[in-house]
């Protein structure tokens, strides 16, 4: 079955889930001809809303809005914003286009985050800012995911980015092949996680590579964050030196809380485009 939607800045979406549960969506077409009005683009596909719980998004295609001019929310693909929901799944859909494939956040870290969301076998291809920008979870898992950025981006461009979680989380098997942008280009990117008591974060077995033409390029970017085990990652820059350029960057910033009990290890760092392997600082 294929579902499209002609969107609107009011109804922005293809399917919305309002305080839904017990949701399978599996083998279908999701797509959004999209909009804009010239102060956004809109073209959510997805959007998740309120105290959503078990919620599966299983084997789909999903295809974003293509005009990714205006770098605005609205365009995210998969969108879920402020919401204390749990036991989402996303996996095995292919995710195209949109300025984020995926953009997932809680309500706020303390008492009411997002929890126990799998991100699994996806392949997201085509995003202009972000391929999964996730804040403010609880035990989140992103594994296995292939992620392919588009060549000749303007500004900025990420694969993952998970900040301020707690109790746990897992990053491992994903594949993240970077094109170059005129700025900035960033593989997996963690912060603002403090961990506690014997709970870990594992970023394992990932493959990132960058496509440098002068820019400045992070593979792994890490900053604000304790209790981490980063086991055999292969990460690979080349392409034309840019102004900074790192496989791996830690920073603990000027707060002694940050930045214990991290161990890194078995990992393959190649820069061939110049810049460092690793650096770490505290700011």
């Amino acid at each position: 079955a294929s579902i499209t939607c002609s969107p609107s800045p009011a109804e922005n979406y293809t399917i919305r889930l309002n305080n839904a549960s017990n949701i399978i969506l599996r083998n279908l077409i999701l797509t959004t001809s999209g909009f804009t009005n010239f102060e956004s683009n809109y073209g959510r596909v997805i959007d998740i809303n309120g105290a959503c719980s078990n919620i599966s998004i299983q084997d789909n295609l999903i295809i974003g809005y293509t005009d990714t001019d205006l770098y605005m929310d609205e365009n995210s693909v998969i969108y879920c914003r402020n919401s204390p929901s749990g036991n989402i799944e996303i996996s095995g859909n292919r995710i195209l286009h949109g300025v984020w494939s995926i953009l997932i956040e809680g309500s706020n870290l303390t008492s009411a985050p997002l929890s126990n969301l799998v991100i699994n076998k996806n392949h997201l291809e085509g995003f202009y800012y972000w391929g999964m920008e996730l804040k403010y979870l609880d035990n989140p898992v992103i594994t296995g995911n292939v992620l392919i950025s588009p060549e000749n981006i303007r500004t900025f461009t990420g694969g993952i980015s998970l900040e301020f979680t707690r109790n746990s989380f897992d990053i491992s098997g994903n594949q993240l092949i970077m094109s170059p942008t005129d700025m900035t280009v960033y593989g997996i990117q963690l912060g603002e996680i403090n961990l506690v008591q014997s709970n870990v974060g594992y970023i394992r077995n990932n493959f990132i590579a960058i496509h440098g033409d002068q820019t400045n390029n992070y593979a792994l970017y890490i900053y604000k964050m304790d209790k981490s085990r980063i086991y055999n990652n292969s990460i690979h820059i080349y392409g034309t030196p840019g102004e900074y350029s790192s496989c791996a960057s830690f920073g603990s910033g000027d707060d002694p809380v940050w930045g214990y009990d991290n161990e890194f290890k078995c990992n393959i760092l190649s820069n061939e485009a110049g810049g460092y392997c690793m650096t770490y600082g505290d700011d």
